[in-house]
């Protein structure tokens, strides 16, 4: 059986889709073109479900890209790539599953640190953290940086 590739460009469309339909929500709020006074009353709890929701998926993108939670965690519908299409994709990041489908889902820590969260097509991405013992251990809230090192 195979692993299972995801595509970060497809997950990211679908985030940028959600964030895109409650901006649409929240402009006919505001300028009065909701059809009804209940779907007036819905609209900001459903504006704020949906950016919980965006919220919720961009941290857990985070943690796969940190090499922290397993991409297949992440797999959907929208954002399946075949293992064979991935390889020939030049403008994704394609990430695999740690495991096979059926195996553990949690993998140990020792596997967790010798698998490398984004496999197949690389992309530039900064050097990893194993790479730059000058970074704090706990990850911090600073992004990496995306310098290339001379």
């Amino acid at each position: 059986m195979m692993h299972k590739a995801i595509s970060l460009s497809a997950e990211m469309a679908e985030i940028r889709n959600a964030v895109e339909g409650a901006r649409f929500l929240a402009d006919e709020l505001a300028t009065g073109g909701l059809e009804d006074r209940k779907r007036e009353l819905q609209a900001p709890l459903t504006i704020s479900a949906i950016l919980v929701l965006v919220e919720l998926r961009l941290h857990q993108v985070e943690r796969v890209l940190r090499g922290e939670e397993d991409p297949l965690l992440l797999w959907a519908p929208h954002n399946d790539v075949s293992p064979i299409q991935a390889e020939d994709e030049e403008h994704d990041l394609v990430l695999r599953s740690w495991s096979e489908p059926g195996e553990d889902e949690e993998p140990s820590p020792r596997k967790k640190a010798s698998k490398s969260p984004v496999q197949g097509t690389p992309r530039g991405t900064g050097p990893s953290p194993e790479a730059s013992p000058d970074q704090p251990g706990e990850g911090g809230d600073e992004p990496p940086t995306t310098e290339p090192k001379s």
